[in-house]
């Protein structure tokens, strides 16, 4: 059966340490500490609790972080002189003789108030994490839903523009057609006009052609004495 994954707070709660001193112990001692990262979450194995107890003690006691390790079973990372300093200066200021002796009652009461305060603080902490965890997430949503929105408006306004265009090529194509047609109407107009004169004058010299003959063949059967004119 699997171990039921906890968050910080969880372990925070478990240990009776504050939830700040969690994710710290959990970063300076990752090698020990059952843990891994859930997007931007970090989730705890349930024996981490147990884990984090020791080492919070631990480095009560004084112990430098290879010797927590080491008791931890793992193995500790290489250091440089100064850290190595450093450690053995905080170890001495630590150790049972430097420390200030405590009226025992009074001052754990007053810690035990403090983790306590410390405890709901982080609690509600983690309560308002996660409800603005929740609106980024939504805040994130309706970020990508605006700028679809505003890729498709965009596009929108590219065909619109394209068809734009190509309507007027051809409303510009139709007029220079209609232009063309009107000068072939007003060609045809014009050719008609001159047939129809020339018809007309054609038709007028017929007629006085038609009017003459007949004249001469009236007096070409009159006898020869009763002609008027000499027939051409």
């Amino acid at each position: 059966m699997r171990d039921k994954i906890l968050k910080a707070a969880d372990i925070a709660k478990l240990c009776g340490v504050s939830e700040e001193e969690v994710k710290k112990l959990t970063d300076e001692f990752s090698k020990a500490v059952p843990s891994r990262d859930f997007g931007r979450i970090k989730v705890y194995e349930e024996k981490a609790a147990g884990v984090i107890s020791k080492i919070s003690g631990l480095s009560k006691n004084g112990l430098s972080k290879d010797e927590i390790l080491s008791s931890l079973g793992c193995i500790p990372d290489k250091k440089s002189t100064k850290e190595k300093v450093s450690e053995k200066i905080n170890k001495n200021s630590l150790s049972p003789e430097n420390k200030p002796k405590r009226k025992p009652g009074v001052i754990e009461g007053a810690e035990k108030k403090v983790n306590d305060v410390k405890l709901k603080a982080s609690m509600t902490l983690n309560r308002e994490s996660d409800r603005y965890g929740a609106l980024d997430v939504k805040l994130s949503k309706i970020t990508a839903r605006v700028e679809k929105i505003e890729k498709d408006i965009e596009q929108n306004k590219k065909d619109s523009d394209e068809k734009y265009d190509e309507l007027k090529e051809m409303i510009k194509s139709l007029d220079k057609k209609i232009s063309v047609s009107q000068e072939w109407v007003d060609y045809f107009e014009k050719s008609l006009d001159s047939y129809k004169n020339s018809q007309d004058s054609l038709t007028m010299n017929l007629s006085e052609w038609t009017n003459y003959l007949d004249s001469e063949l009236e007096e070409i059967k009159k006898p020869f004495w009763k002609r008027n004119k000499k027939i051409i």
